[in-house]
């Protein structure tokens, strides 16, 4: 019994999982420390806003974080796990997850064996894609990464061997890809075309009864995730539309040769490099690419693989010049035309993210060439200890060289150190949280990302995270304020917000123009440009309520209110005019409507008589509110910055009018009615039982199937 338990530990401890799960915690090291991390984009990893993805209410689609709307299903499965422990180690344990997906699933990957498998998977795991998506809390992307080889892997049995269980793995795996992050799927079907077509040319056994396995596939996939493709399609090109020409060079690789070796991220600046820790460290890269160019050949010669051989190849080549493109002149004129044609492409405006299919092939073929290595000297050693020893020489030596490359993602060389929020910060969310009204609270500065003074990291740059720390509906900036471009932000509330900032130091009544966003309170950052804000303190309608080291709060002494019934019709030329207008006319007592939106004619007054009573507003569901009114007149309905603006409905009757180009404005009686996002009704549950009725079908075909 003792040595049948000793033997299955030492199984247990020297099986692939468990050695994968090792380097991934080696590769945490300090990370792994109590505490919060911090990097660049981390605060957007996810998408928290679960209740407004779920019933549908959210501009996710549409917006300045489309990239990640989708995982609000793992922001709730991640949430359940915060019951049992801190909020800190449920994210690093989901990071010790990815970073063991990334190296055991390239182990698993098809054609490889032995030292081959734990090249693919080291290799995989550590190279400065990895590092770089890690240091800078691309985790979204970084969880695309590393779903990829399973796909890769049940996507090649599907075609070797045509069985139903196979086409619904590769449906449930494209559907966890187009959760975890939007870019994911374009890049997955980049992927799976190359192998597709290098099998076609090839090898075209069972393509008939292929062609109807990934028939099944492809309908699976469609019913799980109708749901959400449906509102990419209405939302239009969404952010990606807005995006003009500079950022395309903005977020371009830094230089060719750097993405070639999986290097030049457009914001590696602030992180260390291998050569800042070894001098020409970047050379180590060359018996890397060796490697790879050896296991191509040895992959297109191969009887068996070789169809999957050029697939790969097709994938590097044309993943290398998709990355590369905007830095080289003889395709860049091609990937311009691609910016200026095709919306979608400019989702891709990162051209890193190829980079990250680069990654994929170069393991791939490194691995293969490998084992095809090692076959080579097991034919040329006569002795079987030579033959051991040149093996674990070998072998070794090519585990050490991707570990070597990218030193600096061990522990992340202590740049990004274990943190918590500062104490100043929970007071405040504290404050606000006694408040039990319904509001929505403005975040200052007016950036999406800002330089944190308190953040210990190398780089104390971070977009802004209040949206996740407070728990109110928070108004924050999201325009990324390149250089030579204007704001790419769509969203309506966002514009108002910028044309009241832009009045700087000549407003006097901040309160009164924020009102009708519904804003009590303002947060005031410690950071990046505060003493452009220095006015709040001189505002009339504005207390100063707490002044913390690196936060302040302020109340809005002047009335707001998440619904109100006006009289009066007011318009605008355009948003900049507020300031001018509401200095005679009270914004919570008129409609505002901009000339360049409203088409409808309105009665300029509906009546005389205005009750001083608001309505009263009660939230059942995020898309059903229950008001009643003391009178009619124009009900204008706030609603949060993020919230789709579209489909809602008063009593079953559309709005007639837009308060201001951003608030839903009904004509309402008195009495008790319901406002309801409609949508939600009469599609979003369709949408959801056709994504059950997918689920239901795959647990079917698949038990079939075995």
């Amino acid at each position: 019994m003792s040595q049948n338990f000793q033997s299955r530990f030492v199984s247990i401890l020297t099986s692939p999982p468990f050695l994968f799960l090792v380097l991934a915690l080696a590769i945490m090291g300090w990370c792994l420390l109590p505490g919060q991390l911090f990097a660049l984009d981390s605060p957007l990893a996810l998408n928290k806003d679960i209740a407004g993805y779920f019933w549908g209410t959210s501009d996710g689609a549409s917006g300045s974080f489309a990239a990640t709307y989708n995982s609000a299903p793992i922001a709730f499965v991640l949430s359940l796990f915060e019951y049992v422990m801190p909020a800190w180690a449920v994210e690093k344990c989901w990071l010790v997850l990815l970073l063991w997906l990334c190296g055991y699933g390239a182990f698993r990957l098809p054609f490889l064996e032995g030292f081959g498998r734990y090249f693919a998977g080291v290799f995989y795991v550590v190279n400065p894609v990895v590092y770089l998506r890690f240091v800078s809390g691309g985790w979204g992307v970084l969880a695309v990464y590393a779903v990829t080889p399973f796909l890769v892997s049940e996507f090649v049995k599907l075609l070797e061997s045509p069985r139903q269980r196979y086409a619904v793995n590769v449906a449930l795996l494209l559907t966890s890809i187009g959760i975890l992050q939007i870019h994911g799927v374009p890049l997955a079907f980049m992927l799976l075309t190359c192998i597709f077509i290098g099998r076609l040319l090839f090898l075209r056994e069972y393509m008939k009864k292929t062609f109807m396995m990934l028939s099944i596939s492809g309908a699976l996939f469609v019913c799980l995730n109708l749901f959400w493709i449906t509102r990419f399609l209405e939302a239009g090109g969404g952010a990606p539309a807005n995006m003009p020409l500079q950022e395309m060079n903005y977020f371009a690789v830094s230089s060719a040769l750097e993405a070639l070796s999986l290097r030049g991220f457009w914001c590696s600046q602030p992180y260390i490099d291998i050569s800042d820790l070894i001098p020409f460290g970047w050379i180590l890269f060359v018996p890397l690419l060796c490697l790879v160019i050896f296991g191509a050949f040895s992959m297109v010669k191969s009887d068996r693989s070789r169809w999957l051989g050029i697939g790969v190849v097709a994938l590097a080549v044309l993943s290398g010049l998709l990355a590369i493109g905007p830095r080289v002149d003889f395709i860049s004129g091609f990937i311009r035309f691609l910016w200026e044609n095709v919306s979608v492409y400019r989702a891709f405006r990162d051209s890193y993210k190829f980079v990250g299919l680069l990654a994929l092939a170069y393991a791939f073929l490194g691995a293969y060439g490998l084992q095809s290595l090692l076959k080579i000297l097991h034919a040329t050693f006569d002795t079987e200890t030579s033959r051991r020893l040149s093996f674990r020489i070998v072998g070794v030596i090519a585990l050490i060289l991707p570990v070597l490359y990218t030193l600096p993602l061990f522990g992340l060389w202590g740049q990004m150190p274990s943190t918590t929020y500062p104490a100043d910060w929970t007071k405040v969310r504290a404050m606000m949280d006694e408040d039990k009204s319904d509001f929505n609270v403005l975040v200052l500065p007016w950036h999406m990302y800002l330089e944190f003074p308190w953040l210990e990291n190398r780089s104390k740059r971070l977009a802004n995270p209040a949206s996740n720390f407070f728990t109110q509906p928070t108004l924050t900036g999201d325009n990324l304020e390149i250089e030579g471009s204007s704001s790419n932000s769509s969203n309506p509330v966002s514009a108002y917000i910028e044309a009241v900032l832009k009045q700087g130091d000549e407003v006097r009544d901040m309160g009164k123009l924020i009102a009708p966003l519904n804003a009590r309170y303002i947060v005031l950052f410690k950071a990046a440009d505060i003493k452009t804000y220095d006015y709040l303190a001189s505002q009339k309608d504005l207390e100063r309520v707490f002044d913390g080291p690196t936060v302040a709060l302020y109340r809005n002494s002047y009335p707001t209110a998440r619904a109100y019934t006006v009289n009066t019709v007011a318009r605008l030329k355009n948003l900049a005019d507020c300031k001018r207008v509401f200095s005679a006319k009270k914004p919570l007592e008129n409609l505002f409507v901009l000339d360049s939106t409203q088409t409808q004619e309105l009665p300029p007054t509906l009546s005389q008589h205005k009750s001083s009573e608001l309505p009263k507003i009660q939230i059942e569901t995020p898309a059903n509110y229950r008001i009643e009114t003391q009178e009619e007149g124009y009900l204008v309905f706030s609603l949060a910055q993020r919230t789709n603006r579209n489909g809602w409905e008063l009593n079953g009757k559309q709005p007639i009018a837009m308060n201001l180009g951003m608030a839903p404005t009904f004509s309402a009686d008195a009495g008790i009615g319901s406002i309801k996002f409609s949508r939600f009704y009469s599609r979003e549950l369709w949408m959801y039982c056709i994504a059950a009725l997918g689920l239901v079908a795959c647990a079917a075909i698949y038990r079939r199937g075995r």
